[in-house]
């Protein structure tokens, strides 16, 4: 491994498969990102519960991605196969996999509910406006 974890819904084996591709050396955050050939990068909106309500909105890039294809990529079986998934990368050694419940379809500026490794609950919504 390349660099080392902290978790904020990180799976070890998904740095590990994105690491792999990378050179070593310190990169901007923004190029920290995995894009395998079935995910879609998009500019994402994500805000996550807090205990009063909902937190600010982060504009991030995300990997939109089946849980077949992270799967796959990662070299587990830990994702359901037939769910949708959002990966944001905050910086370098740190993510947050986040399934999109109840989804069937194509994310879109509308929020869609979802949630990470660690079952905290997440918005997202695909857009360049965030609030």
């Amino acid at each position: 491994m390349l660099f080392s974890i902290s978790t904020i819904g990180c799976s070890p084996e998904l740095w590990e498969a994105a690491a792999a591709g990378m050179a070593a050396g310190t990169q901007p955050a923004s190029s920290y990102r995995y894009s395998p050939n079935s995910g879609e990068d998009a500019k994402v909106c994500v805000k996550y519960q807090t205990q009063y309500g909902w937190s600010k909105g982060y504009s991030v890039q995300g990997t939109i991605i089946k849980g077949s294809d992270l799967n796959r990529a990662t070299g587990t079986y830990k994702y359901k196969y037939a769910s949708t998934y959002v990966v944001v990368f905050w910086d370098q050694d740190e993510a947050s996999i986040l399934e999109l419940q109840n989804f069937i379809g194509t994310l879109t500026s509308v929020q869609v509910n979802a949630k990470d490794q660690q079952n905290r609950y997440w918005k997202v919504a695909k857009t360049d406006y965030c609030f």
